[in-house]
């Protein structure tokens, strides 16, 4: 799965500036040859990192890196996220038995993670940054 870090510009009546987004690959680039799976678990996951902050994230992070918690609750605000052993169950925060579930492997979610909380420390310094992350490297060491 490919992930996007990048700022978005926000201009409102009480503030103005960046704030930090994350956004799915394929949803943006429009990627048609793709399975609808793949790309469900692309756009939950991507929403769902997108609904943590940084100290949310250290919070999720320290709960999947633990190996001893094998179920356990992970949800956002607009999310709600399972630990089921070495998978990450996703949907949607307020769902029914009809609603489709992301089922991803806990070490890709953990990668994402990592990566996601590197890019919410940054300074920005430069608006036009992005970056591209795919889950898939972790499997290429």
């Amino acid at each position: 799965m490919k992930l996007v870090f990048k700022y978005k510009h926000y201009d409102n009546m009480y503030s103005k500036g960046y704030t930090k987004i994350c956004i799915s690959y394929k949803e943006i680039n429009e990627v048609s040859i793709v399975t609808e799976k793949k790309f469900l678990d692309e756009i939950f996951l991507s929403s769902y990192l997108d609904d943590l902050d940084l100290r949310m994230s250290k919070w999720v992070l320290e709960k999947l890196k633990n190996k001893n918690i094998n179920n356990d609750d992970i949800s956002s605000q607009g999310w709600e996220a399972f630990i089921e052993n070495d998978q990450v169950l996703i949907t949607y925060i307020f769902n029914n038995e009809k609603d489709p579930v992301a089922i991803i492997n806990r070490e890709e979610i953990i990668y994402a993670l990592e990566k996601w909380k590197k890019f919410l420390e940054k300074e920005i310094t430069d608006p036009s940054y992005k970056e591209i992350i795919d889950t898939d490297d972790l499997y290429k060491k």
